[in-house]
């Protein structure tokens, strides 16, 4: 069986997503298997959408198996985003994934894995490093140092397919690859061109019916229109105010924690210059801290995610699949692959860090569904998974 892997987020699922997975088999896959993003995205964000609700709509839209990116990945930087979904297919155990297909807004793959090489040879460079000192980003460094191969890397698809790649070429060195040209308007945009729009125009619009029409039905029915209130002022008046002591530890032992990150945070708390949490975002961001990771830095403190959080795959979380998907399953464990479940009371009891892990997703889900409804309103740990026809 020809089993593709794809990495997502589906903050929602929409008609793009849809194509991606419909394509991927007319290229050949017999099965899906993604990866997805749970209850904290790479924007630095709860998501917006229930994770179980995007992964049932993505296996009734093409998928046939779902597993969740732990939180400390699915809300870190595009390497380490890319890199440990690209891990967790993975381990899923040799050859069980035979290839991995990405969106692109070029489609060029020859363009692609250029680009992944010109990468590699300069991500450790002396210009890059005085590229950065002159203001520039990491991403917008190397984006230059890699010349006319790193023009793709402008792309926000093409900036992911290229980290994916890059670490297929480390874990998963069998894979093959496939490029989809992306569909509809392009990634973040606010266009609307009648064949699909970003999944940012849809969460600013919802539940308006001009941006409800590109996602399942499901979404209309299960969530709940005071969505709108969506808010995490809350948690940044809470965690992001505490002693400067505490503060001072929790900022630290962040995975990209530093001396030079506290010194700005506590610049901008001194300066005044916010009224809540994407004010400071944003007088946080600068040359080199985009405004994503102003967020992401928040929202791991939020969780309190440490340094030591970054390391290995604990367990894969089962968050939706049908009956191809228990076969998927099922060569994984002939290959004695990833462990894999849908309880997580059952997954933590691993190793102590598939418990950390744990506890981080359960975090990240207590904090959606407050941002959401104002309150917890499910039990992560009792949740059920049924195979889908």
């Amino acid at each position: 069986m020809n089993i593709a892997g794809i990495i997502a987020e589906y903050d929602p699922f929409h008609v793009g997503h849809a194509f991606h997975l419909r394509r991927t088999k007319e290229l050949g896959a017999d099965a899906v298997c993604v990866v997805m993003s749970g209850d904290c995205v790479q924007r630095g964000m709860p998501a917006f959408f229930s994770k179980f609700d995007r992964a049932e709509a993505a296996v009734e839209n093409g998928a046939d198996l779902v597993l969740e990116l732990p939180v400390q990945y699915a809300a870190a930087g595009t390497p380490v985003f890319a890199g440990y979904g690209v891990r967790l297919l993975a381990e899923l155990g040799e050859g069980v994934i035979n290839s991995l297909s990405f969106g692109s807004e070029t489609g060029d793959l020859m363009a692609l894995e250029a680009a992944a090489e010109a990468i590699e040879s300069v991500s450790d460079s002396e210009e890059v490093r005085e590229l950065m000192q002159q203001g520039l980003s990491f991403g917008k460094a190397v984006t230059r140092a890699a010349g006319q191969a790193g023009e793709v890397l402008l792309n926000p698809n093409d900036l992911l397919a290229t980290e994916y790649i890059r670490a297929a070429k480390k874990y998963m060195p069998w894979a093959a690859f496939t490029a989809v040209k992306r569909m509809g308007a392009p990634h973040g945009s606010q266009e609307d061109n009648g064949e699909s729009i970003s999944a940012s125009r849809i969460r600013a619009g919802f539940p308006d019916p001009s941006v409800t029409r590109y996602i399942p039905e499901r979404f209309h029915e299960m969530t709940p229109v005071d969505y709108k209130k969506y808010d995490i002022h809350a948690y940044f008046s809470l965690v992001m105010n505490l002693s400067p002591d505490i503060l001072q530890r929790s900022i630290l032992d962040l995975p990209d924690g530093s001396e030079a990150l506290l010194g700005r945070i506590i610049s901008v708390f001194e300066s005044g210059r916010y009224s809540g949490a994407e004010d400071f975002a944003k007088a946080l961001s600068s040359k080199n801290m985009t405004y994503a990771k102003a967020r992401r830095i928040m929202l791991g403190n939020i969780l309190g995610l440490r340094k030591s959080d970054i390391g290995e795959i604990p367990f894969g979380r089962i968050l939706a699949l049908n009956e191809t998907g228990v076969k998927i399953l099922a060569e994984a464990k002939k290959k004695k692959g990833l462990y894999c479940r849908t309880s997580l009371s059952d997954l933590r009891k691993r190793s102590p860090f598939a418990k950390r892990s744990a506890e981080l997703m359960l975090t990240a889900s207590r904090l959606r569904e407050i941002c959401t409804y104002g309150k917890v309103v499910s039990n992560e740990l009792t949740r059920k998974v049924t195979v889908m026809k």
